[in-house]
């Protein structure tokens, strides 16, 4: 079965979620309730069987102070 970019870019984004919320210690239910998200949806980015939408992209960047850039790559030069 082929790897599509869209899944590789999916995994690499919910790697990095993961990375950043144990970067902070910050237990799930804490990040989705300052999102507005549930507990289900962020589990659900971090696993990458979901992707989050542009819109909680630039809240979890917000949250996680670092650009939406590199969130989806973590190779962008940081701000």
């Amino acid at each position: 079965m082929m790897t599509t970019n869209y899944e590789i870019l999916r995994a690499s984004v919910a790697k990095g979620l993961r990375h950043l919320r144990g970067r902070d210690k910050a237990p799930l239910k804490t990040v989705a309730a300052a999102l507005g998200v549930s507990v289900a949806a962020l589990g659900a980015w971090e696993t990458g069987a979901r992707f989050p939408s542009s819109e909680n992209l630039v809240g979890l960047a917000q949250y996680y102070r670092v650009s939406a850039c590199q969130l989806l790559n973590p190779s962008c030069p940081r701000l």
